[in-house]
């Protein structure tokens, strides 16, 4: 088959799965997340002491607790609460893709390559999750206060939740699927 019409094929069996992927993701959403959320928790807790995590109809909370640095414990500043939201949806819908593309190029025919996929994209999730959280914690103007952190402790809030929430969730799946399919990139014959 001529290559062109090979990518166009594939193309438009990735975009016939798509829809019933993302459907299914879309009910799924908030659920799929609890794991990834509890892997994320740990990491929050290097700012806030994460008192509670729930799920609330498709978006993650994580009750937090924040003493403040010395100087404002000796003022008589006690500690900060607040409540993340983290809407989990943004994180997790690489899971769709993933599924797409390889039922695309008849995954089912290698179903513990897909599942290895599915649970590494899904569990890539948590970096983005906690690095949200954080990175919310951080601009919030009522904890800035609390958290004390230096411009390099932002840069990294900043450069992770980027990461996390632009290309991971959209070039993981694809390289995944990539590395799992190596007939679909490479060329053959002369």
């Amino acid at each position: 088959m001529d290559p062109r019409a090979a990518t166009l094929a594939l193309l438009g069996r990735t975009l016939l799965w798509l829809a019933p992927c993302l459907a299914l993701w879309y009910v799924a959403a908030g659920p799929i997340a609890w794991l990834p959320a509890k892997i994320a928790s740990p990491f929050i807790g290097v700012v806030a002491d994460v008192k509670a995590m729930g799920l609330r109809e498709r978006a993650l909370v994580y009750s937090v607790s924040i003493d403040p640095p010395y100087e404002l414990m000796r003022r008589g500043t006690g500690a900060a609460t607040a409540d993340v939201e983290v809407a989990s949806a943004t994180y997790t819908y690489a899971i769709a893709l993933f599924l797409a593309l390889s039922l695309a190029t008849r995954g089912w025919t290698r179903p513990k390559l897909v599942l290895a996929g599915l649970v590494i994209v899904w569990l890539s999730s948590a970096w983005g999750i906690g690095f949200d959280a954080v990175r919310q914690l951080a601009i919030s103007p009522d904890l800035a206060s609390h958290l004390a952190l230096g411009a390099a402790a932002r840069t990294v809030i900043a450069f992770g939740y980027q990461l996390g929430s632009l290309l991971l969730p959209t070039l993981l799946p694809i390289a995944l699927w990539l590395a799992f399919n190596p007939q679909v990139w490479r060329r053959t014959g002369p």
